[in-house]
């Protein structure tokens, strides 16, 4: 999902100051469902991709962004769109990890209060995502992966520097 929202996020940084109003919207939404074609249309990617669009689209439409409700469509959507995803693992994995980070990030940012900003916020995000997915992977694979928060620390910053050099290296 990180992916689908650094390229949409890229692209809606380009628009800046020469697309306006919807465009400057539609355009990162086109570029990153052209990507997710390119990368067969898994659920993850899909489910980034529509709520990255509600999230560049609900300015535009004077609407406000709400985290559960834009997870909520992306799942309705994605489910009228072929019902029987919803039995995937990529699915069941990826919506679980938005939601822990919809409803847990909020109560774990408090609960880190102590560390410095740069840290806790990653780890508020990697742990709430983790939490989401824990009893899931728990039952589908037998273990947890108790290490995932601290080394998403690592990866996930370092993905924030590569993606963006990768993808004006692809243009």
């Amino acid at each position: 999902g990180m992916h689908v929202m650094a390229l949409s996020l890229f692209a809606f940084a380009l628009c800046r100051g020469y697309l306006l109003g919807l465009w400057r919207a539609l355009l990162p939404v086109l570029a990153a469902f052209f990507y997710i074609a390119l990368a067969g249309f898994s659920p993850s990617a899909v489910r980034a991709w529509l709520m990255g669009s509600i999230l560049l689209l609900a300015p535009v439409l004077k609407v406000d962004f709400d985290l559960l409700s834009a997870l909520s469509l992306a799942a309705l959507v994605s489910t009228l769109a072929g019902p029987f995803v919803a039995y995937s693992a990529s699915f069941q994995l990826s919506y679980l990890a938005a939601l822990g980070i919809a409803l847990l990030y909020g109560p774990l940012d408090g609960l880190l209060s102590g560390f410095p900003a740069l840290l806790r916020k990653p780890l508020a995000v990697s742990l709430s995502a983790q939490l989401g997915i824990w009893p899931l992977f728990a039952r589908m694979f037998g273990t947890v992966p108790l290490l995932a928060p601290l080394s998403n620390l690592l990866v996930v910053p370092l993905c924030g520097l590569l993606l963006p050099a990768l993808l004006l290296s692809a243009l």
